[in-house]
């Protein structure tokens, strides 16, 4: 608890910086209160809306949210690829292949799945179900089938 409160305390001390606000939306997505990372990456990328880890984490809370309400793939699509194009981290990649796929584009999903791959090849096996999963199932299906996608934060 005191992780939260040390981000919440910099960011009263801070107000005009980004990465306390980001930090508070990870801490919030881990902790599944979803509105309130919604509303601090919100708050990160009005700040700075071209840092790659704060549109990175926005688009995937977009695409992967309990609360499907708070779900917008075409928003996370818009920001996983400006959060790519700045940085074409593994991570990063299979964000915006997430976001392809969520979209429905399938094909351009596996593609960047396979440049997430070439460039993080020691996440080769996760990145592969991910082409997987990609290929086998919609977006739709995931939801209505199994629930919320993998939770973690990228």
């Amino acid at each position: 608890m005191s992780r939260i409160k040390d981000a919440l305390q910099k960011a009263r001390q801070e107000p005009d910086r980004a990465l306390w606000q980001r930090l508070i939306g990870d801490l919030m997505q881990n902790r599944k209160l979803e509105e309130k990372a919604l509303a601090a990456y919100e708050q990160a990328f009005k700040l700075e809306p071209t840092n790659p880890e704060v549109l990175n984490n926005y688009a995937w809370l977009l695409l992967t949210s309990e609360n499907l309400e708070l779900r917008d793939p075409l928003s996370a699509l818009t920001l996983a690829r400006s959060a790519a194009a700045l940085q074409p981290k593994g991570y990063i990649l299979d964000t915006l292949a997430t976001a392809y796929w969520a979209n429905g584009l399938v094909e351009q999903a596996i593609q960047t799945e396979r440049q997430a791959m070439a460039a993080d090849m020691a996440q080769r096996r996760f990145y592969q179900a991910q082409i997987a999963k990609f290929s086998s199932q919609s977006y739709e299906e995931s939801i209505n089938g199994s629930g919320a996608e993998n939770s973690e934060l990228q």
